[in-house]
């Protein structure tokens, strides 16, 4: 009878236990999670950085709020961040992906497990980041 007993108590705790509450929302939720940097292409000369050319390991952590960077495993910069779409950016009728974060506003795209943040001008940087398993 004590083994019920004790069966039913330990039924009960494990029923009682709190839910993780899933906070986020709208189209930020599609690119939480942990990145690994590829490449960075950009500047008027169109140059090419990757790990190996810098020697440096860089990776970005998203989540609901927040985005951090991280250069060889230190936290380089914590900003918020806001996805949205429009068509009103770029001009014409397409509607494209943005994401504003630390007054900046750049392109979004986003296929399966690669990312890339395009800055907004001809010259600029375009950030590739690959997403970690």
């Amino acid at each position: 009878m004590m083994k019920y007993i004790v069966l039913l108590g330990v039924l009960f705790l494990v029923s009682c236990e709190k839910k993780a509450v899933d906070t986020c929302q709208g189209l930020n939720c599609a690119i939480v999670g942990e990145w690994e940097w590829v490449s960075t292409y950009g500047s008027i000369a169109g140059t090419t950085w990757t790990p190996e050319s810098t020697g440096e390991e860089r990776k970005l952590i998203v989540d609901d709020k927040n985005l951090s960077f991280y250069t060889d495993g230190q936290l380089t910069e914590m900003v918020a961040y806001e996805v949205f779409e429009t068509d009103t950016l770029l001009g014409g009728n397409e509607v494209y992906t943005f994401c504003a974060y630390g007054g900046n506003t750049r392109l979004l795209l986003l296929e399966e497990d690669n990312l890339r943040f395009q800055d907004l001008c001809a010259d600029c940087y375009d950030d590739n980041y690959t997403r970690i398993e």
